[in-house]
């Protein structure tokens, strides 16, 4: 070891040796405590005793006495609740011994490391994620980097180049060539407005032509960030076009009136069948629900058939038996499951004189059926 002036060599043992809190244990062979020394209070190990196994008294030496190779380290190591220390171990003939040099600063500092690369990384995911979600609205997202010279930010839309800008690989940035294109003018307006105003503002829509004649319908927006001066490109539907709004006006108006035409026609036509119906039936005939509401109906039996309207809205039971109104109401709901007509028989009248009735029972609707009852000849 070369010779160094007394005062290096103080202040190297100051700064490398006294300042991480140095402390020791010597051992026997058979892991008795025979010494200690240094600053055992640093680490909470004031309180070991000579003459008793070392291992007992300080757990995380377990299993490293007595030391077979001259010499080890175990680096950062907790040898008590919130302190660490580097381990060193060193073997004489008889003798083990153990120097413990303090890391709690180095594993504070390893361990912010390690969460600022966290941090990093979190925060690079994110903004991929914001970039990825960008990218999926089809939006060109440039941020300025010198007078009509931009650089893009994530992945660029295929049609960027169609808005009035062309790519220049080799410098990786898109420029506004042609100082007569909107863009180069909309620029030019966003500098004049951040020179007055703090904020954001659009272009509005613009529209640019392919020599093919393909026309491209654009809208920018512009704001300034965190020093940066960021534009967003879209494409917009060509509603710049005030022919074109109040074409598609008129045809969203035209649908909508076919639409209620249709409509009408369809509720005409089943009024006019409803009214043949039960113009032509001789008997009773009644429109109900699958619960057995009576919704309309046509009485033809007896002197005063009127009479029976004011039974509309009401369930077939204030007409009918309630055995008789079960069995049609169950017809009804097969008829409305099967699409198919369905017929059942019941006796109306005393059991002296009672007449065997029929109905049939056919859907029209999702939830409505029509039953039309007739007497059957003895």
């Amino acid at each position: 070891m070369p010779k160094l002036p007394t005062i290096i060599r103080n202040y190297l043992q100051r700064v490398l040796i006294e300042a991480r809190s140095p402390a020791y244990f010597i051992a026997d062979r058979n892991g008795m405590l025979q010494e200690s020394g240094g600053s055992l209070s640093t680490y909470g190990l004031d309180s070991v005793e000579t003459g008793k196994s070392i291992t007992r008294q300080a757990e995380f030496l377990e299993g490293l006495l007595p030391l077979e190779s001259q010499e080890a380290l175990l680096p950062c190591v907790e040898v008590s609740p919130g302190h660490f220390a580097d381990i060193h171990l060193l073997r004489s003939e008889s003798r083990d011994f153990v120097l413990l040099v303090d890391a709690t600063s180095r594993e504070i500092q390893e361990g912010l490391l390690h969460q600022k690369a966290n941090d990093l990384e979190l925060l690079r995911n994110r903004h991929s994620q914001v970039l990825n979600l960008l990218s999926s609205f089809d939006v060109g997202l440039l941020e300025k980097v010198h007078d009509m010279e931009f650089r893009a930010i994530g992945t660029p839309p295929s049609w960027l180049e169609h808005c009035g800008l062309s790519f220049v690989q080799e410098q990786g940035i898109y420029k506004i060539a042609n100082s007569l294109d909107f863009l180069h003018n909309f620029v030019n307006e966003v500098e004049e407005f951040w020179r007055s105003e703090v904020g954001r503002i659009k272009s509005g829509p613009w529209v640019e032509s392919d020599p093919d004649g393909t026309e491209w319908y654009f809208e920018a927006t512009a704001m300034r960030t965190g020093g940066q001066e960021i534009f967003m490109i879209e494409r917009v539907a060509p509603y710049s076009d005030m022919r074109f709004a109040l074409l598609q006006k008129a045809r969203e108006q035209s649908l909508e009136y076919l639409h209620l035409a249709r409509k009408e026609k369809d509720l005409r036509e089943k009024e006019t069948r409803n009214r043949i119906l039960l113009q032509g039936v001789p008997d009773w005939i009644f429109r109900i629900n699958r619960e057995g509401i009576i919704l309309d109906m046509k009485a033809t039996m007896g002197k005063n058939p009127s009479m029976f309207m004011r039974f509309v809205g009401q369930p077939l039971s204030e007409i009918f038996p309630e055995d008789a109104s079960l069995k049609m109401i169950n017809s009804a709901r097969e008829a409305l499951f099967t699409n198919q007509v369905q017929t059942c028989v019941f006796p109306l009248g005393s059991r002296e004189a009672s007449i065997d009735f029929e109905s049939r029972v056919v859907a029209i609707g999702p939830n409505e059926v029509v039953v039309v009852i007739r007497d059957l000849p003895k």
